[in-house]
């Protein structure tokens, strides 16, 4: 029987607005691995017991986004139901499906996972738009403890006294204080700058490439067929783009030629008589000149923008 891919199993999952992961061995087919009891649209919760039991594995996991609003700022933020205090805002910011830094640290939480895997996934249509490859090397540092990778939380009192002990030893390992400052660090400066979308957008690249290189894992953006993408940001529909980058090219030509045209006959208008400046329709003539090119002009730099 035919393997499904990635995607489609993806795809087929009804928790389209929740961060969901899924997980595999060498050669075999992804299945759910999270917890449906814990489900939330900004952190995913892996079930211990469905994790493969091999010295390898993968994991997948989504980051759920409104494509349409995807590397841009807006002043209006979709909700999920449920969510709605945690997403409200009325500031401009950044949409994005880019992995952060608490991404690494769960790759590198569990010692047997090889290869962390985030899927951009559209929570509108639920498709996947690329993925986003985080994988291990020789350089990755090997003592990294594991605790959380083994040990599945307690329902009992004792067995809940005996992982508290063991998990303010992990939390204590100088490799995990480490970590867990970058995060914080990282966390910190998103909330700092969530009103400066394109610093923002610097930061998450700038910071996330020095985490990866410090920590000797690779990287890589793979869209799916139909997209693109865009640093810092996430995967867009390249139509959805190509038709932006044409409305943008088409206003700044039209707006540029239809105001020289306009100027140029209250040119010749004030050539033939300098007196006619005083005239309304001649007046009317220069001023909608004036605003044509210069709206042809910043669609320009909007078309400009689009492009990189």
């Amino acid at each position: 029987m035919k393997k499904k891919s990635p995607t489609k199993i993806i795809e087929e999952d009804k928790n389209k607005e929740y961060e969901i992961g899924f997980a595999r061995s060498p050669g075999q087919e992804f299945i759910p691995a999270y917890s449906e009891a814990l489900l939330s649209p900004i952190s995913v919760k892996f079930k211990k017991s469905l994790l493969p039991k091999s010295d390898k594995y993968t994991t997948i996991h989504t980051h759920p986004i409104r494509e349409q609003n995807l590397g841009v700022t807006t002043k209006k933020r979709e909700t999920i139901p449920g969510f709605e205090d945690l997403y409200k805002t009325d500031v401009d910011t950044l949409f994005s499906s880019f992995p952060s830094i608490r991404d690494i640290h769960c790759l590198l939480d569990r010692k047997n996972e090889k290869t962390c895997i985030v899927a951009q996934r559209d929570i509108g249509t639920g498709k996947i738009g690329g993925y986003f490859f985080l994988r291990k090397t020789k350089k990755t540092p090997e003592d990294f403890p594991t605790f959380h990778e083994r040990h599945e939380f307690p329902n009992d009192l004792k067995g809940y006294k005996q992982y508290k002990e063991q998990d303010e030893l992990y939390e204590n390992h100088p490799l995990i204080r480490e970590i867990t400052l970058l995060e914080k660090d990282f966390e910190d400066k998103q909330e700092a700058l969530f009103r400066n979308p394109e610093e923002r957008k610097s930061y998450n690249i700038t910071t996330f490439m020095n985490t990866l290189q410090k920590y000797g894992i690779q990287f890589r953006a793979v869209p799916n067929s139909g997209y693109e993408y865009i640093p810092g940001a996430g995967f867009l529909p390249t139509q959805q783009r190509t038709l932006e980058q044409k409305a943008f090219a088409t206003a700044s030509v039209i707006g540029i030629i239809s105001g020289i045209f306009f100027l140029s006959n209250f040119s010749k208008s004030f050539q033939l008589s300098p007196e006619i400046f005083s005239s309304s329709s001649v007046n009317f003539n220069f001023w909608l000149g004036i605003i044509l090119i210069l709206i042809g002009i910043f669609a320009g730099i909007f078309w400009y923008k689009k492009r990189k």
